[in-house]
């Protein structure tokens, strides 16, 4: 689970299921080998073999093969020992769920025990995911071992598919996502021990007919459509053993839909700790401002005694004002201004600086109330700041 965990999309996870002793190790084993080692001289076994008819894997086996163009997680599902129904059925549940392409892996013909598995995997799926549909639903390709019945019914590879979609619910399969492949005979078991045989043999050329078709299995994806990563996929595991070992089939329509919320919740997170941000930036900003205007507040109650003031407060609060005469932030400072008006009203005759005449003065208004500011450290390029404060 570690390994799957930190594997990058895209990652396709290809299932084989089918009776037991069929030969599902073996040609898990010889894919992989196409796929990944032809330099080799042998046929690695990432899955065991036996040779005999004993059992040699149980439940769910998988391996991790990674290429240039993906990945592949390939699963190997064996119930033949499984006694329990139920248990069966939530373990082919589960390599319906997790998969993105199955192959069942059948001898001769393809029977009705074949089909079983994967109608009653659809019949659960309608009864979990109701309000889905089905596209999230793997691929499946037949695989029969041996010359398509033709000993047993004279058929052939078409046949063979017709004769599986008539019996095959296509509602979660659909006929384009549903082939039929074969796998020769192999009539001379010592072909296995002489690779340079094995590799010139129908069965090889046969299994590399299979191994194209099974590489352009779909990747794995969400129900959004999204490919998804190796710690999506670990929890869907985990959240699918949880459901087996709990026994709970209800709980399997709420295995997809609680990895979606909480891929949705840490993404509404992030949503709300970019907004935090924002609205800590805009108050930030604000505060500045309101820094600004209570600096020119107490300015104007400073400089107001000053008789050489009054030309550049009227210039400021009755003169001309772009943005109007309503302040954002504070309503108080406006209403302060109005009440300074009054006052210079009554104080025009007694205010004035007395080495100065009215309507005179050393720099202009503007230049004076900027150099005032600087002092405070609050910079002010030009008169229309002082406008800017009133109209803000």
């Amino acid at each position: 689970m570690g390994e799957i965990e930190k594997l990058p999309a895209p990652i396709t996870v290809k299932t084989m299921i089918g009776d037991a002793g069929v030969g599902k190790s073996l040609t898990w084993n010889t894919l992989n080998y196409i796929w990944t080692g032809k330099n080799r001289s042998s046929v690695e076994q990432v899955f065991q073999t036996g040779d005999s008819l004993a059992r040699v894997t149980r439940g769910v086996w998988a391996y991790v093969t990674q290429r240039e163009n993906g990945t592949d997680i390939l699963l190997e599902v064996e119930t033949g020992d499984l006694f329990d129904k139920i248990l069966v059925a939530h373990i082919y549940m589960f390599a319906a769920t997790i998969s993105s392409g199955l192959i069942v892996l059948t001898r001769d013909y393809v029977k009705d025990s074949d089909l079983q598995p994967l109608n009653h995997m659809a019949r659960v799926n309608e009864y979990a995911f109701p309000s889905t549909n089905c596209n999230n639903f793997p691929a499946v390709s037949f695989v029969v071992r041996g010359d398509f019945g033709r000993k047993r019914a004279g058929g052939s590879g078409d046949s063979t598919r017709s004769s599986v979609l008539e019996r095959f619910t296509s509602k979660c399969f659909p006929r384009s996502k549903v082939t039929v492949s074969q796998i020769s005979h192999v009539i001379d078991r010592e072909v296995f021990t002489d690779f340079g045989k094995l590799s010139q043999s129908n069965f090889m050329i046969s299994m590399e007919n299979l191994a194209a078709k099974v590489e352009n299995f779909p990747i794995k994806r969400n129900l959004e459509g999204i490919p998804m990563e190796g710690d999506e996929i670990t929890k869907l595991i985990e959240r699918l053993a949880e459901t087996i070992d709990a026994d709970s089939w209800l709980d399997l329509a709420d295995v997809y839909k609680n990895i979606e919320i909480r891929k949705r919740i840490t993404e509404k997170d992030r949503e709300i700790e970019v907004e935090r941000e924002k609205r800590q930036i805009a108050d930030q900003e604000k505060q500045v401002l309101r820094t600004k205007v209570a600096v020119y507040e107490q300015l104007l109650k400073d400089e107001i005694k000053r008789g050489v003031w009054l030309r550049a407060l009227r210039e400021v609060i009755t003169g001309d004002n772009p943005g109007g005469a309503e302040l954002l932030y504070s309503q108080k400072v406006l209403d302060e201004l109005k009440n300074f008006r009054e006052e210079l009203k009554q104080n025009t005759d007694c205010g004035r600086d007395a080495h100065t005449p009215i309507g005179q003065t050393s720099l202009h208004p503007a230049q004076m109330l900027n150099t005032k500011l600087s002092r405070r450290d609050i910079p002010f390029n030009s008169a229309s700041d002082f406008s800017f404060l009133l109209s803000v």
